[in-house]
Order: C-alpha cells, then structure tokens, then sequence
C-alpha cells in the first residue's frame, strides 16, 4: 500500500470514529415527537460516505469503523449499553452498518 492509500485510509477510520460516536450520541434525540437525531445522523453518514466514494481505501475503511464501532456500542461487556435495546437504538445500529456499507459496495458509474 503506498503512502496516499494509508493517508486516506487513516483519514476514513477518524472520519468513521467520529460519525459512529457522535451518532451514538444524538440518536435518541427527540424533537417534537420526532426522532430528528436518528434522521440527521442516518443522513450525514449517507451524505459523507458519498462524498468519499471516490477513494475506495477511504470509502471502505469509513464503513468498516464505523460499523465495528456502532458493534462495539452496542454490546453491555459488564457496564451499561451504549446503543439501548429500543427502536431506535436498533434503527441506529442496523441503519448505520447497512448506510455505510451499501455506500461502499455500491457500484461507482463514470
């Protein structure tokens, strides 16, 4: 691997470090009824990883962090969970793996 495939791949597992945090994070926000957390953290992973498909060392690698990270949350390993076990602790967990790898995987047309 040279020099600029490890930049962009160190690049991708920060960038999904902090999406899958932050998204732990605000995902139980509520706003009016409305679970305006999980849509906004859903969407900018969404929006991120297109806007990093063009380097697929950095696409992958921002998919592969943020779902073992969103994994990790999710386990209770002796203290209390992270991610809880509601609908939207699931929505996050499984939106969030399933948005970043269906970006990734997804064909790139020229």
């Amino acid at each position: 691997m040279n020099r600029s495939k490890a930049i962009a791949a160190l690049r991708g597992f920060g960038a999904g470090a902090v999406f899958a945090v932050l998204g732990t994070i605000f995902h139980q926000s509520i706003v009016s009824g409305v679970p305006f957390g999980l849509a906004m953290v859903l969407l900018s992973l969404f929006v991120y990883g297109l806007s990093i498909r063009a380097n697929k060392a950095e696409s992958w690698t921002f998919a592969l962090a943020v779902s073992a990270l969103v994994f990790v949350f999710a386990q209770d390993l002796g203290q209390d969970k992270l991610i809880p076990a509601s609908t939207l602790g699931y929505v996050w967990a499984y939106g969030a793996i399933a948005t970043t790898l269906m970006v990734a995987m997804f064909p790139r047309f020229k």
